[in-house]
């Protein structure tokens, strides 16, 4: 009775303010990483560890041991107890902060991401905590990590370095905490051997897995999105617009190997998606990817229909082998992605038909009216 009267309830409140103090030192002598090396490397590959804050790593090896520890008391309600906490902590206090980090310090519209000039994050990092431990420490978590961050992020290139490493950090907290709950979910049968407290237990761990994930991919959906109207989507719009400056569709004469078009995008795409890909988390980058084709596709979709009668014979041969090649650079290692671009891809193909009876028994994601405009783009053929 003492045990469950006293030494429990004492237990859960000390592993608790353990969980939380910890969280509280993690975020406060945290470090950045320099992005600078990933973004100058010669090799265009994504990070095999992705550039996230030290916050995380040292919170989560907190968490592991407070989660274990918990589970080898014997005790279900102080389980169920300390999960209940874990999650209030999670929740309010870890994904608050860095939801409010990402909104104070999401990029500036038009940044480009490119090498930094003066001190890296780490340094700056390192002066701010020392002129922190001269000072007074009291404050919430996120007064005190917006003050550091704000110390930091002083420029536009330097503010979305920070901002793609505290998305690296939410989605590598997402896997880490994964990875502890399964190891931990492991020692419920040997801790907790009679009856179903296992499997209840078991429950109650994975729903707070569960419900972390959500939030952690909900955040990194929500940011990528920023990310790409920040930075990106005028960018895109730009390059499009670049490459098909000059080009002509109704034509005479067309030479198989005029590949104008696609070589002003591949190197124009290449200079600006890879920076992405060296810095960005691989499962980061492919959502960030899906989000550039949605985009993509529906541009190069008007581009085709502003063609009306512009386009030739010869034309929509031309026309064919440019969108092919620019879709086949943007898919080239991701070719889930070409679905993306039906659309495109079936206007395309009736501008090389001769007439209707080439389009029977086709899978037509068009409409027959969007069908029957796609026939019309061709002058040689009103």
């Amino acid at each position: 009775k003492k045990i469950q009267s006293k030494l429990l309830p004492s237990f859960e409140v000390l592993i608790t303010f353990y969980i939380r103090r910890s969280l509280e030192q993690a975020f406060q002598i945290e470090e950045f990483p320099d992005l600078n090396p990933y973004i100058i490397s010669k090799k265009n590959v994504a990070p095999e560890n992705a550039p996230v804050s030290s916050a995380i790593e040292d919170f989560i090896l907190v968490l592991n041991t407070s989660l274990r520890q918990s589970i080898e008391t014997g005790q279900p309600i102080t389980v169920k107890n300390i999960i209940t906490n874990i999650r209030k902590i999670m929740e309010s206090d870890y994904l608050l902060t860095i939801y409010k980090r990402l909104r104070e310090f999401q990029p500036r519209a038009g940044t480009i991401l490119a090498p930094t000039h003066g001190p890296n994050l780490t340094q700056n990092r390192h002066q701010h905590q020392q002129q922190q431990s001269k000072g007074n420490t009291m404050g919430s978590i996120f007064s005190r990590g917006a003050s550091a961050l704000n110390n930091i992020a002083s420029g536009d290139e330097t503010r979305l370095h920070t901002f793609i490493i505290l998305l690296n950090t939410v989605n590598l907290g997402s896997v880490y905490f994964d990875k502890i709950i399964k190891q931990n979910i492991s020692l419920l049968a040997k801790n907790y051997p009679f009856g179903t407290d296992s499997s209840k237990l078991q429950t109650i761990i994975e729903s707070l897995n569960e419900t972390f994930t959500k939030k952690s991919n909900d955040t990194i959906d929500e940011y990528i999105g920023i990310l790409f109207n920040q930075v990106f989507k005028n960018k895109l719009k730009i390059l499009l617009t670049d490459c098909f400056k000059d080009s002509e569709y109704l034509v005479s004469s067309y030479k198989e190997d005029e590949t104008v078009v696609v070589q002003r995008f591949i190197s124009q795409w290449n200079t600006l998606i890879t920076p992405y890909h060296k810095t960005l988390d691989s499962s980061i980058f492919d959502k960030f990817m899906f989000t550039i084709v949605s985009t993509l596709s529906n541009l190069l979709e008007r581009k085709i229909w502003s063609l009306d009668n512009n386009v030739n014979e010869l034309g929509s041969i031309k026309l064919e082998r440019d969108f092919s090649g620019i879709i086949g650079e943007i898919t080239r290692s991701r070719y889930n992605l070409r679905d993306k671009f039906l659309r495109v891809t079936q206007i395309i193909m009736i501008l090389g038909f001769d007439d209707e009876d080439d389009e029977v028994d086709l899978n037509w994601v068009l409409t027959p009216s969007e069908r029957q405009r796609a026939r019309n783009l061709r002058v040689d053929r009103k």
